[in-house]
């Protein structure tokens, strides 16, 4: 990949990370171009400006991004009409998220210490909280990645199923533990935002360990690889 191919995606992942922490709702959210134009500039390492067709490009591609629906109903207040985005079925002890109100943090940064005197520090990129009263009952937890990745790929698509994995059972455990919730308590999400996908950490957990196969390439040639087939089908991208 050309330097200036990684420039570019650099300057996308700073930029779009920026605008995404605006977004408290996206059905209250409308592009704003003097205030997206102040944002970049704020995020931005000296040298890299944009002329303004080029940031009028960039943004009209992130708007384009969020209307993938998978991504759109991640990011809408309709997700939390009920408790399907947690990552087990639901152990909440009542039945309906009426009587409970929602607070979002985009980023939320957070810190505890396990069992002994190790200290863990992170950062989520966008946290939800279920509060009821002055209590913290649930929490979603989401992380925005923006790989490159054409939808119709299934292999690409795959293979970042794969890679991801770890880091979202990893911010899953953590969120958990800083948060003090039971793991059934909180939903994590992935969200390809290249290609609309979105994985939550129970997609994962369903997948097993990915298994090897081995097949002949033509030749006499023998050849190992993952078998991802499974997982496309598992994770309903046919």
């Amino acid at each position: 990949m050309a330097f200036a191919d990684l420039r570019h995606i650099r300057r996308d992942d700073l930029l779009f990370r920026r605008w995404l922490e605006d977004i408290e709702w996206l059905g209250d959210w409308e592009p704003d171009h003097d205030r997206m134009a102040n944002q970049a500039a704020e995020v931005l390492p000296p040298g890299a400006d944009m002329t303004p067709m080029e940031l009028q490009g960039r943004i009209d591609r992130f708007t384009s991004l969020l209307a993938w629906p998978a991504t759109t109903a991640v990011l809408s207040r309709k997700r939390y009409r009920n408790w399907d985005w947690l990552s087990v079925p639901p152990i909440i002890g009542f039945a309906s998220l009426d009587d409970c109100r929602l607070e979002v943090q985009s980023p939320r940064r957070y810190a505890y210490r396990d069992g002994g005197d190790l200290m863990h520090e992170g950062t989520l990129d966008r946290l939800v909280t279920v509060w009821r009263g002055d209590e913290i009952v649930a929490a979603d937890v989401i992380r925005f990645r923006l790989e490159d990745c054409e939808a119709h790929d299934r292999i690409r698509l795959s293979e970042l199923a794969v890679l991801m994995r770890p880091e979202l059972r990893r911010q899953w455990d953590e969120a958990s533990a800083a948060l003090g919730l039971e793991p059934g308590c909180v939903g994590a999400s992935i969200v390809l935002l290249s290609c609309g996908a979105v994985w939550s950490v129970r997609d994962m957990e369903q997948l097993g360990r990915p298994k090897r196969l081995t097949r002949y390439a033509g030749g006499g040639r023998l050849v190992q690889d993952w078998e991802l087939q499974y997982l496309h089908e598992e994770l309903g991208l046919r």
